[in-house]
């Protein structure tokens, strides 16, 4: 008797319009990248890809309905309807709506290629769709992770394979992270302390509260409120429903972000890339924490805005937002100073005089006034949404010139719409998250120029400069000489000025109050748009009620 050997053979899957590849592989590949939080369907635009959270899978019905039809097509228009079917076509060759096992495939390996900086909906060249040797590496190495948070964390939770921050452990999983903020992640040196405990009462004293709130405005309920800002689920659910409702949730299915394809995971929303890309962010190459594990995901946010600016073989710089903004400190530091030229429009904030906390005191802004832990707090914030280019002004200055959008969700600089104004004012200020007391910028509506104060000099001496100078002699002298004359008078002085209510040249006639209040929840003008800082002014100067005190 003659006995063969056993001889297995692995199929490499991929693409075939013609007779696409079935079979239990299939299956089992459409089943992991599915569980991963990758999402099979194209989306209309950059904004609205349908990756992630909001797709919908292969062989499901798209409104949702668990017992439903198959409803689901693929690129070619028929029925998507096996999971065991290597669908083809993406992109060009798919219209929005419909779903391919290519599209899924081609998705995971662009964000292993991928350096995190940008990732579109075309994806990439090299993400072939062809599951092959590299794509089996990365796969098994994401499962492993995978399984691994899955034995830690499956009976943790609802009990229906959800997990969020509703979770008892999730207080020491803030604490975790908080310590990173304090002290730096250990055997990382790219990673040092940044948001202490010291500068977060910094952030609190400026904004008008005392010793006795430190412990109701704890970096906890900061990083609680921002983390469920940015994704409610680890994994189980999807906010990508009509009505807020779950869409398609499965129990354990890695929550994905569905505004991009740069794959953000779960709690911290990380761009895949700065993690698992081709060239990693050296603090996240470094601490290797698993994403797909729901105390490390938290940690990783507070790893990633900690990390320092430096790089290393094969691993990126990504400087972290708290890091630029309280380490490094990369941003305007004096608020006059800050000033340059956007869409052929000069920026200033000449007219900034102030600012203030609910009904405490004015603080007033000077030539030299440095701007303080609040608005660096803010950028910091806005800066993990929008990127280092927030810190290209100071906040205030992005409140003037730059508007709120509901219906925006990036910033632009052609539509002076800023995204992440809103996002920084909503983890910082709203009720369910921080909450802490809105700033209330004060503003100059209208300044003394140079004559409208040589004249209020020559009428409040009037008597003074016709005896040196006769009848007519002082309204033919500039300013400069006059005050000059004043100052050097031995019965006047330079305290005459204020002592006979002359204003100095760029004094405040009159101001008025434009703030973050004001920004994330704008009135309506008469045409029916959102007010803007322009028309704020515009209310003011109109009706002499809407003006507020320069000072205190």
């Amino acid at each position: 008797q003659r006995t063969e050997p056993i001889r297995l053979v692995r199929r490499e899957l991929g693409p075939d319009e013609d007779e696409p590849m079935q079979g239990a592989d299939v299956a089992m590949l459409e089943e992991m990248l599915w569980q991963l939080g990758l999402s099979p369907q194209q989306g209309p635009n950059e904004q609205n890809p349908y990756s992630g959270q909001i797709g919908a899978r292969i062989a499901s019905n798209r409104a949702g309905l668990p017992d439903g039809p198959v409803t689901t097509e693929t690129c070619q228009g028929e029925p998507a309807d096996r999971r065991d079917a290597y669908y083809s076509g993406w992109f060009a060759q798919c219209s929005v709506g419909r779903v391919s096992m290519e599209g899924m495939v081609r998705r995971f390996q662009a964000r292993n290629f991928s350096d995190g900086r940008v990732l579109l909906r075309h994806l990439r060249d090299d993400a072939s769709g062809v599951v092959d040797e590299s794509t089996l590496n990365w796969l098994g190495r994401d499962w492993s992770l995978y399984q691994r948070a899955y034995e830690a964390y499956a009976d943790i939770g609802s009990g229906a394979g959800v997990l969020g921050p509703d979770v008892p452990q999730f207080a020491d999983w803030l604490a975790d992270a908080v310590t990173v903020w304090e002290e730096g992640y250990e055997g990382v040196s790219s990673v040092p302390e940044t948001y202490t405990q010291a500068h977060h009462r910094d952030v609190l004293e400026a904004a008008g509260l005392g010793a006795n709130s430190y412990a109701a405005y704890s970096r906890q309920r900061l990083l609680r409120g921002w983390i469920t800002h940015e994704s409610s689920f680890h994994w189980g659910s999807n906010r990508g429903g009509s009505g807020g409702r779950p869409y398609q949730p499965t129990p354990y299915r890695m929550t994905e972000g569905g505004a991009d394809e740069h794959g953000s995971l779960s709690f911290s929303q990380l761009l895949y890339a700065f993690r698992f890309g081709s060239s990693p962010c050296r603090a996240h190459g470094e601490a290797e924490l698993n994403l797909y594990d729901p105390r490390e995901n938290v940690m990783t946010f507070a790893l990633h805005t900690g990390s320092d600016n430096s790089s290393a073989e094969e691993m990126s710089n990504c400087h972290g937002a708290f890091h630029r903004a309280f380490v490094s400190r990369g941003h305007p530091q004096v608020y006059r100073q800050d000033r340059g030229a956007v869409a052929g429009t000069e920026q200033h904030l000449d007219d900034l005089v102030g600012f203030r906390h609910g009904g405490g005191a004015i603080v007033p802004i000077d030539e030299a006034t440095e701007v303080d832990a609040y608005d660096t707090f803010a950028l910091g914030v806005a800066a993990y949404n929008g990127g280092l280019g927030m810190f290209a002004r100071s906040w205030p200055r992005w409140l003037k010139y730059w508007r709120f959008d509901r219906n925006a969700v990036r910033n632009s600089n052609s539509t002076m719409v800023c995204f992440s104004c809103r996002y920084s004012i909503e983890v910082r200020n709203f009720e369910h998250y921080l909450n802490l007391p809105y700033r209330e910028y004060i503003w100059a509506g209208e300044i003394y120029n140079d004559n409208e104060v040589r004249e209020a000099l020559i009428e409040a001496f009037e008597v003074e400069l016709q005896a040196a100078f006769g009848e007519e002699g002082a309204g033919t002298r500039p300013l400069e000489e006059l005050q000059t004359w004043v100052m050097e008078h031995e019965d006047l002085g330079e305290e005459a000025f204020a002592e006979r209510g002359v204003p100095d040249v760029g004094e405040p006639k009159w101001c008025f109050a434009y703030g973050e209040r004001e920004w994330r929840d704008p009135e309506r003008t008469e045409e029916g748009g959102l007010a803007t800082f322009e028309d704020y002014r515009n209310f003011a100067l109109a009706d002499g009620e809407r003006r507020v005190p320069c000072e205190d």
